[in-house]
């Protein structure tokens, strides 16, 4: 991962374990995220502003950290878009283009990257240039990252921790995804916030 455009935000690091206990409540690891996503969005003001910002936010597992960053800052642009578990790409995943001339996207776990990559085939079609493209996301693999920035070069990506401890599972629609060992489903997290 020597691409000079992805950043270790290694403050945030020593508090993911919270994520592996199974034993600590849906409600506790998702105000931890709302947590991250607060922290993430005041770092990012600081170096960057928030001027011309749309957040892009994937549900499920992102929701807690739009709550958290939507407590510090009320008057930033999320929105919500589909580009997971049910995507059709015939459609795209975003309505219409996004407000402002830079992008956040966030999402709480990059495993393989595609996800994000469906939002970035979007944001192509609305004409956005990726050096103005972020992403944030607090677990990822380092295929996972690869997988963008060999993709998307110009994209900036954030990442709290790299899990590459994964398993292989049966989806629904027959094929095969990963998830990160020890961690529940962070769609889960959305309802508790």
């Amino acid at each position: 991962m020597a691409n000079r455009f992805v950043c270790h935000i290694s403050d945030l690091e020593s508090e993911c374990s919270m994520f592996y206990n199974m034993q600590e409540s849906f409600a506790n690891k998702a105000s931890l995220l709302k947590r991250f996503g607060h922290y993430f969005l005041s770092w990012f003001d600081g170096r960057f502003g928030l001027d011309d910002l749309s957040i892009l936010a994937i549900p499920r597992g992102a929701v807690p950290l739009a709550y958290g960053m939507k407590d510090c800052y009320p008057d930033v642009d999320i929105t919500y878009v589909n580009a997971g578990f049910n995507y059709d790409k015939s459609q795209g995943c975003l309505l219409e283009k996004p407000k402002g001339k830079r992008i956040l996207i966030i999402d709480s776990i990059i495993d393989t990257g595609k996800t994000v990559m469906n939002v970035l085939e979007d944001i192509n079609r609305f004409g956005f240039d990726l050096l103005y493209v972020n992403i944030f996301t607090v677990f990822a693999t380092t295929d996972g990252i690869d997988n963008l920035t060999t993709k998307y070069p110009n994209v900036s990506v954030y990442y709290v921790k790299i899990d590459d401890n994964f398993d292989w599972i049966n989806a629904a629609d027959g094929t095969k995804k990963r998830i990160i060992k020890g961690l529940d489903d962070f769609g889960e997290y959305a309802r508790y916030v």
